[in-house]
């Protein structure tokens, strides 16, 4: 991570002391100096942190920690501070709007929005300044003794005189009414085009769906489809920037023991994963449901015109087990309906141990049976009567 940034020569001082600076010439002449001008000067430094890979592990120094970070002055060409950090302490997140190879790391819809919203403060200007001026039109009156200016005063509540004994040089208007139809119209506009930078009407069709006439099923599937659309640009955000940066908050509060030791059962506690189970965060889920549904629905179909083995060599082919799985996973079931892992293979275990027992037991009276049958007839009995 590359920080540019400015300080003052007084702030810099501040910021490091004199010490740390006392190698930067430019530095320190400027806030020697008595010019109010030179101390008032800016100076450019850099805040570099990266991977520390020459560090010497057996040494616990801040110059051994796993990230360096390095304050440097860009002006003297001097390092002015040196230290480390354990972890990353930046989390700089992306968001590509085009797939280019052109866009560097950080690209944002800001980018795009910027001229717009810059138009759109000075129309705000202009638009308020034309409504004062409606509200609070500026006034002429006439007087004598030469008190007419030089000059005729057009802003709200101004008062412009003009020579009473000359009614010709009373001040006349050119425009009487400001139209603001045309103001109101490119503010809209331009309000649109920023809401289109940063994807908000691809927001609203979640809320703003129309159920006038619509069944239950196509409302849902109308929300399926509008969160589908989204759903790359949440589980981004989700995965580059909240899941690395609420990581690192339950990191920190770990090593500041304000939690609680774990039970025993849950093990290494260094070792969690975050799930976010919000309407938005279930998109990309709920798109991956959709369409293992689809593909059983348009496999069935096609089983239908399929020879018995190979219906039964497809479906051996899928592991129902991992796929049940996952869509509850996806369709985020209540912890309630769900088994533990454990509980599981306990319950599975037990079943399978059921099913070996009535399968030995189904093994022994066969066993017996065909014993029985193969046995001679003794004499005196029934059987041998009949012989």
């Amino acid at each position: 991570m590359y920080r540019e940034f400015q300080y003052t020569a007084e702030q810099a001082i501040g910021e490091w002391g004199e010490d740390a600076l006392r190698c930067c010439k430019t530095i320190m002449k400027a806030y020697l100096s008595k010019d109010e001008a030179q101390r008032r000067e800016m100076h450019t430094f850099i805040h570099l942190v990266e991977p520390n890979k020459c560090r010497d592990r057996t040494k616990i120094d801040k110059l051994n920690k796993k990230y360096k970070s390095i304050f440097i002055s860009v002006g003297d060409l001097q390092v002015i501070k040196e230290g480390g950090f354990d972890r990353l302490p930046y989390r700089i997140a992306r968001f590509m709007k085009y797939n280019t190879a052109s866009n560097v790391m950080g690209y944002s819809p800001a980018m795009d929005a910027m001229p717009i919203i810059k138009t759109l403060e000075q129309l705000k200007k202009k638009f308020l300044f034309a409504v004062e001026k409606n509200l609070n039109p500026a006034m002429s009156r006439g007087v004598t003794m030469g008190m007419t200016p030089n000059q005729v005063r057009t802003t709200p509540n101004s008062i412009s005189n003009f020579d009473s004994r000359n009614p010709e040089s009373k001040p006349t208007p050119i425009l009487q009414q400001i139209d603001l139809s045309y103001t109101f119209q490119e503010l809209d506009l331009l309000v649109k085009d920023i809401e289109d930078a940063f994807f908000v009407p691809s927001f609203q069709t979640i809320t703003n769906i129309d159920k006038s006439n619509a069944t239950a099923t196509e409302i849902i599937a109308r929300q399926n489809e509008a969160l589908i659309q989204i759903s790359p640009a949440v589980s981004r955000t989700e995965d580059e920037w909240l899941d690395k940066l609420l990581k690192d908050v339950f990191v920190i509060l770990q090593d500041k023991r304000m939690f609680k030791e774990p039970p025993i059962e849950l093990g290494d506690s260094s070792e969690f994963r975050l799930e976010f189970t919000g309407v938005l965060s279930s998109a990309p889920k709920l798109s991956e449901s959709i369409s293992t549904m689809n593909y059983f629905q348009e496999l069935s179909v096609l089983m239908e015109f399929m020879p018995e083995d190979k219906r039964m060599e497809i479906m051996n082919s899928h592991n129902f087990y991992e796929i049940t799985k996952t869509l509850q996973e996806n369709r985020n079931l209540p912890a309630r309906f769900r088994r533990s892992q454990e509980e599981i293979e306990e319950e599975t275990a037990e079943q399978q141990q059921a099913q070996q027992q009535a399968m030995e037991q189904q093994q022994m009276m066969e066993l017996a049976k065909s014993q029985d049958l193969s046995k001679t007839p003794e004499e005196g009995s029934a059987m041998g009567g009949l012989g």
